[in-house]
């Protein structure tokens, strides 16, 4: 995960390739890491009213 984090655009498919990877080798566990990273990445390259809206919801 720390070379997808290392890239300053947001991309979903890096994240969805890597928890598909742990479910079909049986590391639930690296897959349950690897999508809640996603959507701090993704909030993280939003602007300011994108992520006061996001907390609000």
């Amino acid at each position: 995960m720390a070379w997808i984090r290392r890239h300053p655009s947001y991309a979903a498919q890096p994240y969805e390739q890597l928890a598909t990877w742990h479910w079909q080798i049986g590391h639930t566990d690296g897959a349950r890491r690897v999508l809640p990273a996603k959507q701090r990445h993704h909030r993280r390259t939003l602007g300011l009213p994108a992520r006061l809206w996001i907390r609000r919801t």
